[in-house]
Parts: structure tokens; C-alpha cells; sequence
């Protein structure tokens, strides 16, 4: 076989492909494989379709891309048409009994709902985060200590670090959680501290019942903000 007809082959493979869903099932094995005898051709062959394939996939990402950024343009669209909205409503609409503006136009009904939410200083939360692990590692952990309190060795205020759930990912070699028993885990923690990725996950439920008893205390991490939204039916 030449390598046109060796490239002709290849097209009929990948067409069975796509029709079984990218199963390569035997048959189609079968001829992708390679004999001595077609070595070379087929080696050239197969380069010259994955060089195009790769430039296949580059197009798809760049179209990827593309679509990504104009989706993005339309929902932005949409964001500002609905603060027009709101504005419209909140000023010329009737109120309900609920209290809330709202506007009937016979085949859709538009109501403003007004509630509170908590704003995150992710930067703050983070920092508090890395600061705590930070004293943490440097500390001098023995297993008495752990045994007494694991606050002894954070000087943060406990007040900052309400609301605040972490999520830990670290690299420890499974034999070393078997040492020692339970405490060389802590202590493995704080070893391979160079291989920590940490994310915050604030919990917000939290921290509103707490802005809302004391705002000034939280004022850094957190705050509430009222919000409208529109509800279209």
C-alpha cells in the first residue's frame, strides 16, 4: 500500500470510530496495526494524521475559546439588563402583600425579591488560613502537647477563625500514618508542609448569624450586603 491509500484506510478507521462511539473494537485494531512489510509507509502515514489531528484539536480550542468568551459577553448582557430591571421595578412597580415591587404584564409577572447575603474577603480568609498553618508547622508539636490543647500554639484570636472551614490536601507516604499511632499523623501533616494546598470553604450560614450579633468583629473577613433579584414567571 502506498501512502494514499494507507491515509485512505486510516479515514475509513476513524469514520467506524465516531460511528461506534470511539470504541476500538478488534477488527478496527486489526487494521491499525503495523506489518514489517508496510513499516516505513505506515510510520508516515500515521505522523502525517496526527500532525493534522493536532492541529485539529488546536482549532477546537481556539474555537473553544471563542464560544467561551462569547457566552460570557451574553451573560454579562444579561446581568445588566436585569439591574435595569430591578431599578424600573424597585421605582415604578406595584407592591404586593408580601411588600415586595413587583410588575404583571398579563403573559409574565416580574417581582423583585430583596435579601440579605454575606460577602467574603476571600483574601483575608485566606491569609488567616495560611498564617495558622504557618505557626502551626513552625511550633514545637510533640505528642504531649497535642495531648493538652492545639490552640496553645496559635496566637490568632479564636473569634477570627470562626466560619472558616478548610480543605487540606497533602502528600504522605501511607506508612508513615502507622508510626506511632494517631499522633504521627498531625506531626506528618506539618512535616510535608511544602507539598500543602489549601482552599478555604467559608461557611457563610455561619458567619451571618455571628456579622449578625457583632458586625465590628468580623468587619474584616466579612460583611452583609443587601441584595435584589428578579424572580420572572
Amino acid at each position: 500500500m502506498n501512502i494514499f491509500e494507507i491515509s485512505k484506510e486510516l479515514e475509513s478507521v476513524f469514520d467506524e470510530l465516531e460511528e461506534n462511539g470511539g470504541e476500538l473494537t478488534e477488527e478496527l485494531e486489526e487494521k491499525l496495526s503495523i506489518s514489517q512489510d508496510e513499516f516505513r509507509s505506515k510510520v508516515d502515514a500515521y505522523l502525517s494524521v496526527i500532525r493534522h489531528t493536532e492541529s485539529d484539536i488546536d482549532c477546537c480550542d481556539k474555537e473553544i475559546k471563542r464560544l467561551q468568551s462569547v457566552k460570557k459577553s451574553k451573560q454579562n448582557t444579561i446581568e445588566k439588563l436585569k439591574n435595569i430591571l430591578v431599578w424600573a421595578i424597585d421605582k415604578f412597580g406595584d407592591v404586593n402583600k408580601s411588600g415586595n415591587r413587583y410588575v404583571d404584564l398579563g403573559t409574565s409577572k416580574v417581582t423583585i425579591k430583596s435579601s440579605n447575603k454575606v460577602v467574603v474577603n476571600e483574601d483575608y480568609a485566606d491569609s488567616i488560613i495560611s498564617s495558622t498553618f504557618t505557626e502551626l508547622r513552625e511550633a514545637n508539636y510533640t505528642k504531649e502537647l497535642f495531648d493538652n490543647s492545639i490552640k496553645d500554639l496559635i496566637t490568632i484570636p479564636e473569634n477570627k477563625l470562626d466560619g472558616i472551614i478548610t480543605t487540606v490536601l497533602v502528600d504522605i507516604p501511607l506508612e508513615d500514618l502507622y508510626k506511632d499511632k494517631g499522633d504521627c499523623f498531625i506531626k506528618s501533616l506539618f512535616e510535608y508542609n511544602s507539598s500543602f494546598k489549601i482552599k478555604s470553604n467559608i461557611s457563610k450560614s455561619i458567619l451571618k448569624d455571628k456579622i449578625d450579633d457583632n458586625p465590628e468583629t468580623y468587619k474584616d473577613l466579612a460583611h452583609i450586603e443587601n441584595t435584589k433579584s428578579l424572580i420572572i414567571k
